[in-house]
Parts: C-alpha cells; sequence; structure tokens
C-alpha cells in the first residue's frame, strides 16, 4: 500500500494526480461572482492521519471558510460542516492555513468569498 496523499482540484478544471491515498476538494459553486476563487497550489499534500490509515479507515470533510482578497483562506472563518472523523478533520486544519489560492473577483476586483471545499480520504492498492 502507497503512503502519499495527493489532492485534485475539481472546480478549475485543473488535477494532479500523485501516489497513494487520494484527497479530492474543490471549490467554488454559484457565488455571484466574476471568478471563482482557485487553489495556487493544487499539489497541497495533506497527510493522511497514521491511525486511520493503518486501520484502513477512509472518510470526508466538507469545509467552509472564507477565502480574503489575498487568496489567503481566513481561518476564524474556518466551519467544519461534516466530517467523518475527527482526525480527518485536523489533517484538513492543518494544512489549510499553508494552502493559497487566486481569489475570487467581482468587477475586476478581488473579494472576499465563502467556499466550502471537500476533502475525500481515500486509500488505493
Amino acid at each position: 500500500m502507497r503512503t502519499g496523499v495527493t489532492t485534485m482540484l475539481m472546480m478549475s478544471g485543473l488535477s494532479s494526480t500523485g501516489l497513494g491515498e487520494v484527497v479530492h476538494f474543490s471549490v467554488g459553486g454559484d457565488s455571484g461572482v466574476d471568478v471563482q476563487p482557485a487553489t495556487n497550489d493544487a499539489m497541497r499534500i495533506v497527510a493522511y492521519p497514521p491511525l486511520l490509515h493503518s486501520a484502513k479507515v477512509e472518510g470526508d470533510v466538507l469545509a467552509q471558510f472564507v477565502v480574503d482578497t489575498l487568496g489567503r483562506p481566513d481561518m476564524e472563518t474556518f466551519h467544519v460542516l461534516k466530517s467523518t472523523h475527527e482526525l480527518f478533520t485536523s489533517a484538513v486544519q492543518d494544512v489549510l492555513p499553508r494552502c493559497s489560492f487566486r481569489p475570487a473577483q467581482l468587477g475586476g476586483k478581488a473579494v472576499r468569498q465563502l467556499v466550502q471545499m471537500p476533502f475525500q480520504f481515500r486509500i488505493t492498492p
């Protein structure tokens, strides 16, 4: 069994794949902005919690937060809408502050945007 975790940006059509467990996420939706926020670092590695990995537990986290006008996640607005295990939630919370985004735009100007980002933790053979 491979041990890496990879991410795939679903909304913008960008994707990257690597070895090991897969963590998928997407941003966006019908938000009323001209340009949706998107990650600038789709290769960001999310650590698969070792305890859950060794137990072969898969799961999901649906996170909600604001991406500010500089493309940074505002962790004060971070909320978990759904999580199958608190260790998956912790893994997301650990990596999200290090992620960067292309901020949403409205009328050619960067704006703060609320996003929902689902993460799927999957073990691959």
